[in-house]
């Protein structure tokens, strides 16, 4: 890898444009300075172009699809673009710290066996940021194990190694909206090593009316494929222990009671939930909350778990 490798940002872009001038200008202030944007406008009416005239032409590359895609193919069509030894991502409405590139570049570059580095990630809820130490990785644990147990990783805190997608032909799942980014790091992680830096370098922001919280169902059913395609399948299942897909099936049930959540269908959610007791305290005190109003529920799960409900 070169000394001073090209960083290609890929920002996939659908008509989040509220915060998309705090993001763009959290980019161009980076230390490092070898970047370039590739921004992929997913058919979007609110035209982000006023804003992107703030970048130099030279570090703009700016594409508008003709039809709206799922999120995961317009994943794909961005990585084509991209011309860096490495490929980072930013959603539009997140933030990062002026020394994330730089920070990361340099682990690349101690170690040629990366195929992945990540940072941790503070969280914007309400215009506040909150910084909290992150408790989802597990050290004793592998970070597929990790993966699969907490997923751990927040899509704008990653940079990946472009050879290693290209050598083991990984894509994201084109069909997918929500869970895209987790069914790609998971084959990164199968296939390559993983570098985690313990310091705030990014800001993911929390909103209700955001691309994943609107989606709960899609959510859920797309772990369902997830499950069914890759953690049953002899391939990957050597990678994943069994207290973790237990795991994961408690997960995936609270996941489907969630979805009830969402639609304030606190009964049916109960009915969800209440034959699973045995198998998780976590479960059983969403199954209190229940009995609760909606609102309610939502602000004591953030102030007990320390993160949205979803």
């Amino acid at each position: 890898m070169d000394n001073n490798p090209l960083v290609s940002i890929l920002v996939n872009y659908w008509e989040s444009i509220d915060y998309l001038e705090e993001c763009i200008d959290s980019i161009q202030k980076q230390t490092y300075k070898n970047w370039e944007i590739v921004f992929i406008d997913n058919n979007s009416k609110r035209s982000p172009k006023k804003i992107l005239n703030k970048i130099k032409k030279n570090k703009l590359n700016y594409y508008k699809l003709k039809k709206y895609e799922p999120l995961g193919q317009a994943r794909n069509r961005g990585l084509k673009k991209c011309s860096g030894e490495l490929i980072a991502f930013i959603d539009t409405d997140d933030l990062w710290d002026k020394n994330k590139l730089s920070l990361q570049v340099d682990h690349f570059l101690k170690d040629n066996n990366l195929g992945i580095v990540i940072c941790d990630s503070k969280i914007i809820i309400n215009n506040k940021i909150i910084c909290k130490k992150s408790n989802l990785f597990d050290e004793r644990k592998s970070p597929v194990e990790n993966l699969v147990y907490n997923n751990f990783i927040v899509m704008s805190s990653v940079i990946i190694k472009k050879e290693v997608i290209i050598k083991n032909q990984i894509t994201f799942q084109s069909n997918f909206e929500v869970l895209e980014d987790t069914l790609f790091f998971f084959k990164i992680l199968c296939k390559s090593k993983l570098y985690y830096i313990k310091k705030f370098l990014c800001s993911w922001r929390y909103r209700k009316n955001s691309h994943t919280f609107k989606n709960t169902e899609k959510l859920y059913h797309e772990k369902v494929i997830f499950k069914e395609k890759y953690l049953l399948n002899p391939q990957y299942s050597k990678f994943i222990s069994r207290n973790a897909m237990l795991n994961y099936d408690i997960n995936l049930k609270i996941l489907e009671a969630t979805t009830k959540i969402y639609k304030n269908n606190l009964l049916e959610c109960r009915k969800t939930l209440k034959p699973y007791f045995k198998k998780s305290c976590k479960l059983i005190l969403i199954y209190l909350l229940t009995f609760i109003p909606q609102k309610t529920l939502f602000f004591l799960y953030r102030k007990i778990f320390k993160k949205p409900l979803l």
